[in-house]
């Protein structure tokens, strides 16, 4: 139950390119799909493997963030890997975004969105934030809602439904 509720009523649009700096390294390998790192639950049950999330290339780069690979809708396997981490770097932009931000991404004919719908403090004083995500490629498109809470250290966990 949430104790204290924001309100915010102005709205924000973002536009998700590409990173301004790339990664040199970019020397990727398998990677389980379910995994842990730093006792994060790393759980890519769709699409691509690897390491890291949205452009963040490695997972000690993208640790408070890896939990979110349990947002993946299934419609991610029709994404390639640069799709993906756009839509990955959407929901990253949402943990820091207002009620009513979107994030939008495109590449090519797949595009999708990612939007902060509500924000609370938790039971624990944490923040927590539902998050709508839409992807659309191949002429059909996924909607999803999913709360996710920050926990100690900033990282982000996804709540069971």
């Amino acid at each position: 139950i949430a104790a204290h509720r924001q309100h915010v009523e102005v709205r924000r649009s973002f536009y998700i390119g590409l990173p301004l700096r790339y990664d040199r390294s970019r020397h990727y390998y398998r990677v389980p799909r379910n995994r842990y790192f730093r006792g994060i639950h790393v759980y890519r049950l769709y699409g691509y493997r690897y390491p890291g999330f949205g452009f963040f290339y490695s997972d000690n780069d993208a640790f408070r963030w890896l939990a979110l690979t349990a947002l993946t809708l299934s419609i991610v396997d029709h994404l390639d890997e640069h799709q993906q981490r756009l839509h990955e770097q959407a929901l990253i932009r949402a943990t820091s975004g207002d009620i009513g931000d979107v994030s939008y991404w495109r590449d090519g004919r797949s595009f999708g969105s990612v939007t902060v719908t509500d924000i609370w403090i938790g039971n624990l004083g944490r923040e927590c934030r539902e998050i709508e995500q839409r992807i659309t490629t191949g002429g059909r498109t996924e909607t999803s809602f999913r709360t996710v809470c920050e926990k100690r250290g900033g990282v982000w966990k996804v709540m069971p439904d």
